[in-house]
């Protein structure tokens, strides 16, 4: 059986709803991301705040995570990319209480 060979028009993305960033980084970063090679991962309910430094399960060969923390009990979202993924953050005026990240893609590098 013949695999498809990746091109740069693809975009593979993980997203999961990790109920606790602690708890399950582990399998995500082993089960999902190292396995579909993922380009982006987006994650929900991280349950993280600002006591927990951006650095924290940093998978090698990807971002830092970017954050969205909530500052009460619950939620959270962040995400984290291919280094060779030109993805920028916008900067924009977000409401407290969402919790959003807004971001573009300069160019498909995978």
């Amino acid at each position: 059986m013949r695999q498809r060979a990746s091109t740069n028009s693809e975009l593979r993305i993980v997203s999961a709803n990790v109920r606790g960033f602690h708890t399950n980084v582990g399998e995500l970063t082993h089960r999902f991301v190292r396995t579909n090679k993922s380009d982006l991962v987006f994650v929900t309910e991280t349950l993280l705040d600002d006591n927990i430094p951006s650095t924290y399960a940093r998978i090698q060969g990807y971002s830092t995570w970017i954050r969205k923390d909530r500052s009460t009990q619950g939620g959270g979202a962040a995400l984290c990319h291919k280094t060779s993924l030109g993805l920028i953050v916008v900067d924009t005026p977000i409401p407290e209480h969402l919790e959003l990240i807004i971001f573009k893609i300069r160019a498909l590098n995978i």
